[in-house]
Order: structure tokens, then sequence, then C-alpha cells
């Protein structure tokens, strides 16, 4: 079974714990990979880099389509939140999973309304493995 995590850069320590811990159980995960300027997204955003340099944008584009076909390629999609925070490109994650009729499940309610409205299902990280290996009987 593949499963593909969505979450805010904020969280990724936290991913790949998850990661690990899936992939130790015999899981399949697929997860976003950091692009080369998330260290400097804040500083790009607020200067007005990213509408001068296209390679910028042409590197978020590549690795945020690239992650939809992760999306694509997956059973179970899982949206990793903290305190129901998930950012603008896991809204949009979620948005394109809606769209393709994917079931949704989050690791906690989603504070946003309108986006919440889209999560099918809320488990728990730490329940996230037994979820999963009563999904596949």
């Amino acid at each position: 079974m593949k499963i593909c995590i969505c979450s805010s850069f904020k969280f990724y320590p936290e991913v790949l714990k998850l990661h690990k811990e899936l992939e130790e159980k015999g899981f399949e995960v697929l997860i976003p990979i950091p692009n080369p300027f998330l260290e400097r997204e804040e500083d790009i955003l607020k200067n007005g880099e990213h509408l001068t340099n296209p390679e910028i944008l042409k590197t978020y584009w590549m690795h945020l389509a690239d992650h939809l076909k992760r999306m694509d390629k997956s059973d179970v999609i899982y949206i990793f939140s903290q305190n129901g925070y998930v950012g603008n490109g896991v809204s949009l994650e979620i948005g394109y999973a809606h769209s393709k009729n994917r079931k949704l499940i989050s690791s906690a309610p989603i504070k946003d309304l309108p986006i919440s409205c889209f999560i099918d299902e809320v488990v728990k990280p730490e329940d996230f493995v037994t979820y999963l290996i009563n999904l596949k009987q």
C-alpha cells in the first residue's frame, strides 16, 4: 500500500519520523521533497524576488507538480497537521485531491473551515499505523 503524506515543511522533522515508522511496518511512503529555496522562502516573498527570478517559480512549480504526481500514485493521502495548520501549499494539495475524488485523512482537525470540509477522516499519527493495517484487511 502506498501512502502519500502532505504537510507544511514546518513539520518536516515529524513527517520524516512518521515516514520511517511507516516504512519499517512495510508501507511504501511518498513525501514532499524540500526545494532549494525553502530556507529563504520568507525573504523571497517579502522582497518580491519570486516575481523577478524565473528560476524560483520554475523550481517551486516542478516540486509541486512532482508531489501532485506522488499523490496520484498513492492509495492513501494523509494530511499531516499540527494544531489544525496546513498552509497554502497543503491547502492546494487538499483541493487537488478532492478534485480527483480522493479520500483525505488528516492527523488533526483542520482549522480553516472551507478546507476542513474536504477532510474525510481524522486519525492521529500514533493511531495511523493501526488504521492502515485495518484498512489492508
